[in-house]
Parts: C-alpha cells; structure tokens; sequence
C-alpha cells in the first residue's frame, strides 16, 4: 500500500479560492471531505444549500451563520466561537460571516463534488 497516497500536510494543500478574504483548502475521501477555511473579519458566503451534511468546527474567531428553515424560509441566526459544534443537515439553506478573522473546519458527506465542477444532486 502506497501511504503517500493516503496523506497530505494541510499548508501544502493548494488555496483554492485564492483572493483577499480567505484561504480554503480541501482533502477529501470516498466518503467525507474536510474543508479548512481561514477568512477575514467581513468575509461573507452567500445562502446556499447542498444535499451534503455538514459538520462546522470553529478552531479560532467568531462566524455568524444564518440558516433558513426549509419548510416557512425563516432565517435564524447563531454565532458561534472557537470550539463550538454546528450540525447543518442536507438541504438547509444557509449563509453567513465571519465576525472576526477566524479559521472554520468543515466535514461535508458525502464529499462536496460540486466543488469539482459537477452539478448538485436533485434533492431527495
């Protein structure tokens, strides 16, 4: 078996969304992918959802996310710090911004293939 294969240091993982307010790298398996998203106090994303679940771990800073209910579209929002937990299920909208520089690791499963170009799945 071939460990190079397997492994990879995160700092030599490529930026993938090269600009001013963030820094994002990926590694992904067969079945999960890990995101590392460093962004600046401002970086914002905008309502988006996905039929992947979603872990978020925030390592450092503040992120503000806003989540809508998918049945009424209501918009909540939660802010979270260095080391809270949020589970996003499939398919729920939701957006947000970093309160203030902060590093957020992300789980996503399966593995976000519309990051590699490909459409997003009908949703179940």
């Amino acid at each position: 078996m071939d460990l190079t294969a397997l492994t990879a240091r995160l700092d030599d993982l490529p930026d993938l969304e090269p600009g001013p307010q963030s820094v994002v790298r990926r590694f992904t398996g067969d079945s999960v992918m890990f995101q590392d998203a460093q962004m600046k106090k401002g970086a914002s994303f905008e309502p988006h959802a996905h039929h992947n679940e979603q872990l978020v771990l925030i390592l450092e800073g503040r992120l503000r996310l806003d989540i809508a209910d998918p049945k009424s579209g209501k918009i909540q929002s939660v802010t979270l710090g260095p080391s809270d937990f949020m589970r996003l299920p499939p398919n729920v909208p939701h957006g947000g911004e970093a309160l203030t520089d902060c590093r957020v690791l992300d789980a996503f499963s399966p593995p976000r293939t519309t990051f590699m170009g490909e459409p997003e799945p009908e949703a179940k």
